[in-house]
């Protein structure tokens, strides 16, 4: 991950981490969208991230399949773009 995406990389959400109320194993992915503003968890887990633990901070949960879909909804051309790319490096 570090790799890939270093401009990822998220510090100063361990103050955060205990008063998450979602599923335990999670609770540092919940700080760490809370400590950058994130609007959205993009997970196929959604079961730890319940709407009463995320929705408090504004946050929503979609799988995979649901953010790439909102995506294309949103910006039809830049996704088919980056799908024509993605096949190209392949």
């Amino acid at each position: 991950m570090k790799a890939a995406f270093p401009e990822a990389t998220v510090t100063g959400y361990e103050r955060l981490i205990k008063a998450m109320s979602n599923d335990e194993a999670d609770r540092h992915v919940l700080a760490a969208a809370i400590t950058v503003g994130a609007d959205v968890i993009v997970t196929d887990n959604v079961r730890h991230f319940p709407p009463t633990a995320c929705n408090q901070y504004g946050i929503e949960v979609q799988t995979a399949d649901e953010f790439l879909s909102y995506s294309f909804d949103l910006a039809p051309q830049v996704m088919g773009d980056v799908f024509l790319q993605q096949v190209k490096d392949l």
